[in-house]
């Protein structure tokens, strides 16, 4: 029998006389007598604790290495990650197992007709550059102004950036970012949107633009393969290993590179269309069901 429960539900675990204990958001109750496996998506706050409050910092640093070394196994989902998790924690790697992410059915190409239904409604019928995820440090979007900034000012593209997500923390420079942009008014803050909504957002950009400085998967990567449409994606961390050869890759660090890879997406339109076409096959590599597979039998190997 297996539960997945809160780590405030210990004693739900010890009533229903639980064999095993999975954690899909990492956190185990370390006082737990029988196996547990938690999930560790990435351990950003190891590498960038600046990015977070200084309670949250201290709370992820402190406890998620003792997580990891209670842990019968470990899922995470990258090679990168399983590689960093090994590495910083001290973990033999042979006791992490990869389980990829997937993607909602929802994301998949549209019709040109629907396209442009949602470019009239966003962008006033314009192409777009696309964000789609929180807004705070670790994800690079004051970066991304900046090098869009540069962008525009070199091409005088109608080009826009639509940034679509909820301000998290840590926004000041994001803002004041903002507020210096020569073209802040080809940028349009969207707010959160529901999954059918992004999904069609989705579909009608040109390109997404994800240059965070830290990703542990990258799930938006693998929503725009689903949609066919092509990535501008950091060179660091786990981004490589998901967009393979779906995305022109850029230095995060490096707004002058970031605008390169902009032009170069906007401009080269043999290949973006060889992205495109190389996001049929990248995508294959990522379903659910492959995740509940490979989750389920890191399960019955933390039971044996």
């Amino acid at each position: 029998m297996v539960y997945l429960v809160r780590m405030d539900a210990s004693g739900n675990i010890e009533k229903y006389k639980a064999e095993i204990f999975l954690s899909p958001d990492g956190f185990v109750p370390l006082s737990l007598k029988i196996p547990v496996i938690p999930v560790i998506h990435d351990i950003n706050f190891h590498h960038r604790p600046m990015d977070l409050p200084l309670t949250s910092r201290l709370y992820y640093r402190y406890f998620f290495p003792k997580f990891a070394s209670r842990a019968a196994r470990i899922a995470t989902v990258s090679e990168y990650s399983r590689q960093d998790i090994s590495k910083s924690y001290n973990i033999n790697p042979s006791k992490i197992e990869v389980v990829y992410n997937g993607s909602h059915e929802l994301y998949k190409p549209s019709d040109p007709e629907i396209k442009k239904s949602v470019k009239d409604r966003y962008t006033d019928g314009v192409n777009y550059f696309l964000f789609v995820g929180s807004l705070h440090p670790r994800k690079n979007v004051d970066g991304l102004l900046k090098a869009f900034d540069i962008f525009k000012k070199q091409s005088q593209s109608d080009f826009r950036l639509l940034i679509v997500g909820e301000k998290f923390f840590k926004n000041s420079a994001l803002e004041q970012t903002y507020s210096l942009m020569h073209y802040r008014t080809d940028v349009i803050f969207t707010g959160r949107k529901e999954p059918q909504e992004l999904s069609l957002i989705m579909a009608a950009a040109w390109a997404l633009a994800f240059v965070p400085h830290f990703e542990g998967f990258g799930i938006p990567l693998l929503e725009a393969m689903h949609c066919d449409v092509p990535s501008v994606a950091s060179n660091v961390t786990s981004l490589p290993e998901v967009a393979g050869d779906t995305a022109v890759y850029v230095n995060p660090d490096d707004i002058h590179d970031i605008a390169g890879g902009l032009s170069r997406m906007s401009s080269d339109f043999q290949l973006r269309e060889s992205l495109i076409a190389n996001c049929r096959n990248q995508r294959e590599k990522f379903s659910w069901n492959k995740t509940a597979e490979k989750l389920w039998n890191t399960v019955q190997s933390a039971m044996e």
